[in-house]
């Protein structure tokens, strides 16, 4: 996605006495398997897999803002860029185009698989034309490092984490020993996916579990976008067109193969301010929503031998927006 390396964030941690800055290191991505209405044998796929972190080039360094929202996994937050640190090589890329404002999205402990799956349909999105910074917001890496080890500006062990400590929305898909499950939906379904090339199968996250001695900072690094879709007025021709627009973006996203999973207003948010973003080739237009939150995500590649995969993925997707899950009424 970018040539970042590691992210630096000022006072995200402390100890008991005083603050800490973390460092966090680009990451890999958890790949998904190939969801299919009907599973059949195809060739290989290429870019299946995650995207192998770069590495020696270049450190952000970022000041944490103010928190803009918190979902089931993570919370999100506006971030200062204070600092693009060169690698110590006469040979690095050039500095990464990054846009006028960005956040993170921090995962809370339990969620890292989710976090990093995430990440692999940012890296999807960004691999197909008018999806990643047209349709979605432009994702500039997945991040992560141990709490165990980080230490405060006195060299005291860190033992908290700001976004941790300001939680609020506690976890309810606790399993019978009351500890958080963090099932993803081809965890479940068997029946229609596919672990295409055993990229899920082999990816450290498959089997990973958080630990309540040594957990996990996973972070996003994401554009900044606005607010999501709870202001528009309803039943007018401004809804109408609003809600289009939403279903145009789905359309680009189906088109790629993917499948939102969990498609809500809550998850529509407003293009960014002063939006530059190139038109959509699809649309001919800049759209006015981006969609977030592909934690529920799965992924389609389309073939002749199932051609109903194309429709569900497209249309069928679409017809959900304005419908009762689309407004939180189910």
């Amino acid at each position: 996605m970018t040539c970042i390396s590691s992210i630096t964030l000022l006072e995200l941690a402390s100890s008991s006495s005083s603050p800490a800055d973390i460092t966090l290191y680009r990451t890999e991505s958890f790949p998904g398997c190939r969801y299919s209405d009907t599973v059949k044998d195809i060739p290989p796929i290429s870019n299946w897999v995650a995207e192998p972190p770069p590495k020696n080039t270049f450190d952000i360094r970022l000041r944490l803002g103010e928190q803009i929202s918190e979902g089931r996994i993570g919370l999100v937050y506006s971030v200062d860029v204070l600092e693009i640190v060169k690698p110590a090589t006469d040979l690095f890329p050039p500095p990464p185009d990054l846009p006028r404002e960005l956040c993170v999205k921090i995962v809370k402990k339990p969620y890292g698989r989710s976090l990093a799956r995430e990440a692999w349909f940012y890296e999807q999105l960004a691999r197909v034309e008018g999806c990643a910074g047209v349709s979605t917001p432009r994702c500039f890496g997945f991040f992560a490092t141990s709490l165990n080890g980080c230490l405060d500006y006195a060299g005291n062990p860190v033992t908290d984490v700001k976004p941790w400590l300001e939680s609020k929305i506690r976890p309810r898909d606790c399993n019978s020993s009351g500890d958080v499950d963090d099932v993803l939906r081809d965890d479940r379904v068997q029946k229609h996916f596919r672990d295409e090339g055993g990229t899920r199968d082999k990816s450290a996250w498959n089997k990973w579990k958080p630990s309540a001695t040594d957990p996990l900072i996973c972070i996003l690094l994401l554009e900044k976008i606005g607010a999501p879709y709870i202001n528009a007025p309803h039943f007018t021709n401004s809804e109408i067109e609003h809600l289009q627009d939403i279903r145009d973006i789905v359309y680009d996203i189906g088109y790629a193969g993917v499948c939102h999973g969990d498609l809500r207003y809550a998850n529509v948010l407003r293009a960014p301010t002063n939006d530059t973003s190139p038109l959509c080739p699809r649309h001919q237009r800049r759209h006015n929503w981006r969609l977030v939150d592909f934690d529920r995500a799965y992924r389609l590649h389309f073939t002749d031998a199932v051609p109903l995969d194309v429709q569900k993925a497209t249309y069928f997707q679409a017809d959900g927006v304005g419908e009762p899950y689309f407004w939180g009424w189910i």
